[in-house]
């Protein structure tokens, strides 16, 4: 069985950009604990970017595989089951849990659609995978299969990090309460999920972002709104900081006016829990935003994966470091049940669905940031033809 996908090819030793091109990929028939599925709905996500841009790592290179399939944020419908198959039976509609290798805890070590080897993602019609990996939506659902598509990645990444990082900030200030402190997040889908559950447990909450499209959205979930385009140049680079003087009283500016915005804002309190997934050119500023007792938490590194502070102060501080990396089999269904009773999912009724065609065109409009959901869902297969 064969299947129409997007893939990207091994680079060619340059370091540039790669494309989505359309492949025919071989399938096979399911083993006994394997299932088929036609993924429905999609939404582009971190790793599919990384994968393109072949940056932090070209996958295929570290793959040793001439192609990939990417992708791993979707709702799917189950074609066909194997022999030995017992967590999902055909028919069912389910959320693509990303994990291909776990540790012995659960956690995992690598990641469907991107370094998992000999491994497809959810950018094909059809796709094998392993039972475990397809987890049913909850019965009669009373949300959309787009918005699960939207949920699958960043809101369990973002459940998560929330669940440590809460834990985190409690073993120090088990008796504060939460009313009386900040939560803020650098802009994206997975820090607007965090801010969401903050505010569902009482905390107050800033996200900082720079469309205002975006800057409108924040605002309508009861989340203060801070605009990014008033700190323009708070993008940190040790090599210019340090050679450049027109680059360091720039970017000095920019960061006092940051620092003196949260400060008013919060009171002179400043941030207890920083959701921060960008990396070097935001950490030195984030840091210096945390209270005392405060917890800086990630699960991405959008913009680097290296960084560097002063650990000395950082002790000094009582400032503890989160990272953490998707989540387990329990935090996703524990995640579905939260949301199906709350309402934690995105609101994406009014946004647009890209088709199947138009998905290469939609990576490149996200990477030339001239999208601005947080949540860009596209069309695998139309769910009434199947």
């Amino acid at each position: 069985m064969t299947s129409e996908a997007w893939i990207i090819e091994k680079g060619t030793g340059i370091t540039e950009p790669g494309k989505l091109k359309p492949y025919h990929v071989d399938i096979g028939l399911p083993g006994p604990k394997e299932i088929i599925v036609a993924p429905l709905y999609g939404c582009l996500e971190a790793n599919l970017i990384h994968a393109i841009q072949r940056n932090p790592i070209d996958v295929c290179e570290q793959r040793n595989e001439p192609f990939i399939v990417p992708g791993n944020a979707c709702v799917a419908k189950v074609m066909q089951v194997g022999a030995n198959v017992s967590l999902v039976k055909q028919g069912d509609i389910c959320m693509g849990f990303g994990i291909s290798k776990g540790d012995d805890y659960g956690y995992p070590v690598t990641v469907v659609g991107y370094d998992a080897p000999n491994v497809s993602g959810s950018l094909a019609k059809r796709l094998l995978m392993q039972q475990h990996q397809m987890i049913p939506l909850p019965a009669n659902t009373k949300f959309s299969l787009k918005q699960w598509a939207a949920f699958s990645a960043r809101y369990v990444s973002a459940w998560s990090n929330w669940k440590v990082a809460f834990s985190c900030w409690k073993s120090q200030m088990e008796n504060a309460n939460p009313a009386e402190h900040f939560v803020c997040g650098w802009g994206g889908g997975v820090s607007l999920a965090q801010l969401q559950l903050a505010k569902l447990q009482g905390f107050k909450t800033i996200m900082i972002a720079s469309k205002q499209s975006r800057l409108n959205h924040i605002a309508l979930q009861g989340i203060l709104p801070l605009n990014r385009r008033a700190f323009p140049n708070l993008n940190f680079q040790p090599g210019k900081y340090h050679k450049d003087p027109d680059f360091r009283e720039a970017y000095k500016k920019s960061e006092k006016i940051f620092l003196e915005q949260l400060y008013q804002v919060t009171q002179g309190k400043m941030i207890d829990i920083f959701i921060e997934n960008i990396g070097q050119p935001v950490y030195r500023a984030t840091i210096k935003a945390l209270a005392r007792q405060a917890v800086i938490s990630t699960c991405g590194w959008k913009m680097g994966m290296e960084i560097s502070y002063l650990r000395a102060l950082e002790c000094i501080s009582r400032h503890i470091h989160v990272h953490t990396h998707y989540a387990t089999h329990s935090d996703v269904v524990e995640a579905m049940a939260f949301a199906e009773k709350t309402g934690w999912i995105p609101d994406i009724a009014a946004e647009k669905v890209y088709l199947w065609e138009d998905i290469p065109a939609l990576c490149d409009a996200y990477i030339n940031e001239e999208i601005d959901s947080y949540f860009p869902v596209f069309e695998i297969n139309k769910p009434d033809s199947l």
